[in-house]
């Protein structure tokens, strides 16, 4: 997509410098980038323009008034036989100097500045034009279009960058405020071209050069009287170019042309015969002609799209050439400011007009979009009411079929889909580290293979009594803030042992049970004996969707009477540790949400997000599970590592003041899940032990670290957000329509259509996709399938309306 820097100069003079601004802004008006700057003072570049101004026209003058110029195939020659024409030579070398010194005045102002407010602007345009894979042009804007008149084209910036056009405007711009239904009859360039008074000049050349263009329709006027130029410029077809060629003045904000010998016109005087034509789609109005620059005050008031005019007196032959060059170049394709620059560029053939390159300026209307060659060709006759219309239409297929994705998600129709995109979401994440206030003791196979071998009587289970003794013992003296047991005791401790249960009883240490009753766990599990209070007791249970796969955590749920707690796990074990942290602020606020010093755990709903569960799987206290994106939840040692002391030089640092949560990892015991990091054919599942931790780490970041929870949106919003990714597949097809109308276009152009649509529709999801990307970085899961769903089918549909339409018309 295009790109167009402006530079606003605003107050100041060349004597004490101007304060300007650069935009940077995508073609439709999305700002990119703005910079403030200041250009500095540059005292003598007004007098050294009025200077060669002066000499410009006075050679200018002599041209006109000699009669011995001989026609070349580069431009004209001077019979230097005569004394007339050697003054003529002098006349040109004096302009041909005061031309160098104002362009050499005009790069130094431009140049490197020692004052880096006007440095940055520099270095910021240059990297914009040195990105080529969208076209840039620059527009300078300045009230004042004396300001215009320098010759910016000779900036150093822009020497490299010969596809960088130039163009002006004012700093009040407007598009045509109202829109009439024309009447074009068939798809060509509508021109009205004005010849107005031809004394002393030859305006066959321009009649012919117009005359030639393919794919236009031109009406000629011949010195017309102001009453038929008025008529026709109101012509119900509409124009899309106003063209004149003769003889015209500036003064001030004004202008004139003059239509014969002995009548003109002030744009005042017809300024309403130029609102209805720019209503009815006219979109350039060029002067070829002398000294037009006071007439873009009075277009741009019109709200006139574009303007070319030349800014000073131009011979005939000049104003000839650059007609021809520009629509040479514009007509094939050449956007409208590149045409006129290398229009511009091409008069320097004209040698003995020093300057004369600098005489065409481009007016823009920034409120508009620039015109091509091809658009003004196929211009369909359209009104506000069609227009409307269409937008209805737009509007209505959106929201049926918006209501419709809405309806289906309500019902649980795109639930796996939305879940296999939130792991999607949820394994694409940024790496994180990992969680330094854990430490994880996971007993693996080879764990239970060394207590055999010291004789360690395990029975069935993970951890012997005295293997865990020696665990506990071990670890205490480190002082852990908080040591949970992930593995399931209702059986007293060995009696041989008595020191274990002293261990049981310390307020640090944390045991578990299980509830029973629910789907996947019909029968509970006991706590160990040996814990009274069920202030450091937590249930291990885990709440899993149809698939297995672990996206929510448990924080609360009704005890039973086999496991008398209503607090999981990891909420236990968290708000023990944040407890150590002094922060005690833990209830339950207004809205009966928990509460944990500032933070709000959401309470997950039947229908929270992309989740349609029975009430029965939504029962208790659920928040989704923020899974940490690291590599290792914690750091993670063995029961054998710590009690052959091979660790002994890293404890201090793992177990001081952290949580030490113990489980087993172990195959044997089969505690493992699916999880949204599960994937492919043979998906790999996590230890119970790590869920957990998953789950603990996820509340303590949340309250120290204020590490984002996923949260969703009120349904209110999740639907005007699937609603207007409808409405945007809708619009996007509109817009392809705009540009390639189907009732003006053979068959082949009706799959160009789909093409495009397609890749516009698959654009949009990306875009969408990418967003709520972010917002799940952010800790927003938002409705990415049904808002896809919806942007899709809209899109097709409108399509589909469309085709349908032109055949029956």
């Amino acid at each position: 997509m295009s790109r167009i820097a402006i530079l606003k100069i605003r107050s100041g003079d060349f004597n004490v410098g101007f304060d300007v601004s650069l935009q940077i802004l995508r073609q439709g008006g999305s700002l990119l980038a703005e910079i403030e700057g200041r250009l500095p003072p540059q005292p003598n570049l007004d007098g050294f323009y009025v200077s060669w101004q002066t000499r410009f026209r006075s050679l200018n003058s002599s041209y006109r008034r000699s009669r011995q110029f001989k026609t070349a195939e580069d431009g004209w020659e001077i019979d230097e036989s005569t004394p007339t024409n050697r003054a003529i030579g002098n006349e040109i070398e004096a302009c041909k100097q005061l031309t160098k010194t104002l362009e050499r005045e005009m790069k130094n102002w431009l140049q490197d500045s020692a004052r880096g407010q006007w440095q940055k602007i520099r270095e910021r345009l240059l990297r914009e034009f040195a990105n080529r894979s969208d076209p840039i042009d620059l527009t300078i804007d300045a009230r004042d279009p004396k300001l215009w008149k320098l010759p910016w084209h000779v900036w150093d910036l822009l020497e490299d960058y010969p596809d960088v056009g130039i163009s002006y405007t004012f700093p009040e711009f407007d598009r045509p405020s109202q829109i009439l239904a024309t009447h074009k009859k068939e798809n060509k360039v509508r021109i009205l071209a004005i010849f107005g008074d031809d004394s002393e000049l030859d305006l066959e050349v321009d009649r012919q050069l117009i005359s030639e263009l393919k794919e236009a329709n031109v009406e000629f006027l011949n010195a017309p009287r102001p009453q038929t130029v008025i008529e026709r410029l109101r012509d119900p077809q509409g124009w899309d170019v106003f063209f004149f060629a003769g003889h015209s003045d500036s003064e001030k904000d004004d202008g004139r042309i003059y239509l014969n010998e002995s009548e003109n016109l002030e744009i005042d005087e017809f300024k309403n015969a130029l609102k209805e034509a720019i209503a009815r789609g006219l979109k350039i109005a060029i002067f070829n002609s002398c000294d037009g620059l006071g007439f873009t005050r009075k277009l741009a008031d019109l709200h006139l799209p574009v303007a070319i005019v030349m800014q000073e007196e131009v011979p005939d032959r000049v104003a000839q050439a650059f007609l021809k060059e520009f629509l040479a170049e514009y007509a094939t394709g050449t956007s409208l400011v590149r045409a006129v620059r290398r229009s511009q560029e091409r008069l320097e053939a004209f040698r003995e007009l020093p300057g004369c390159t600098w005489l065409p300026a481009l007016y823009q209307n920034l409120g508009t979009t620039l015109p091509t060659w091809e658009t003004l060709r196929d211009r369909s006759p359209r009104d506000r009411p069609a227009i409307a219309q269409q937008l209805r239409r737009v509007a209505l297929i959106s929201l049926a079929i918006g209501l419709s994705a809405i309806a289906s998600r309500h019902f649980g129709t795109l639930q796996s889909l939305e879940l296999a995109s939130f792991d999607l979401l949820m394994r694409n994440r940024a790496i994180e580290a990992p969680d330094d206030r854990l430490a994880i003791v996971a007993l693996t196979e080879e764990d239970l293979q060394f207590q055999d071998r010291m004789g360690w009587q395990r029975e069935a289970k993970s951890l012997s009594d005295l293997a865990l003794y020696k665990l506990l013992e071990k670890l205490q003296t480190y002082r852990p803030r908080v040591i949970a047991l992930d593995l399931y005791r209702d059986f007293p401790t060995d009696p041989d042992i008595p020191e274990l249960k002293q261990h049981f009883n310390r307020p640090n240490f944390i045991g578990t049970c299980l509830v029973g009753g629910t789907r996947d766990r019909p029968i509970g599990i006991a706590p160990p004996p040996e814990i009274e209070s069920n202030g450091r007791l937590g249930f291990s249970n885990f709440p899993q969707d149809a698939n297995g796969v672990i996206r929510r955590q448990f924080l609360g749920m009704s005890p039973d009477n086999t496991c008398p707690t209503s607090q999981s796990l990891s909420l236990t074990v968290a708000l023990a540790y944040l407890r150590s942290e002094n922060i005690t602020n833990i209830g339950f606020n207004s809205n009966n949400e928990l509460e944990i010093g500032s933070v709000i755990f959401p309470k997950l709903t039947a229908e929270t997000g992309g989740y349609q569960l029975p009430r029965s799987e939504a029962q208790g206290y659920q928040v989704l599970l923020n899974y940490r994106a690291a590599e290792a939840i914690a750091p993670q040692v063995t029961l054998q590592q710590i009690l052959e002391g091979r660790i002994d030089d890293r404890l201090p640092e793992l177990v001081t003041d952290k949580i030490v949560l113990i489980g087993t990892i172990a195959q044997t015991y089969q505690d493992w899940h699916l999880t949204p990091y599960s994937k492919g054919q043979w998906p790999q599942k996590m230890p119970g032990a790590i869920v957990h931790a998953h789950g603990i780490s996820q509340i303590v970041s949340a309250v120290v670290d204020k590490r984002p929870l996923i949260n969703t949106w009120p349904d209110e919003i999740e639907m005007l957000w699937v609603l207007s990714w409808c409405f945007l597949g809708g619009i996007l097809i509109l817009l392809v329509v705009e540009i390639y109308p189907l009732s003006t276009k053979e068959r082949w152009n009706s799959f160009q259509i789909i093409a495009i649509g397609f890749f516009s529709t698959a654009g949009a999801i990306a875009v969408l996709s990418a967003l709520s990307f972010l917002l799940f970085e952010l800790g927003l899961w938002v409705p990415i399938v049904p808002a896809s769903l919806g942007l899709l089918l809209t899109s097709g549909g409108i399509i589909i309306s469309y085709f349908c339409l032109n055949d029956k018309s």
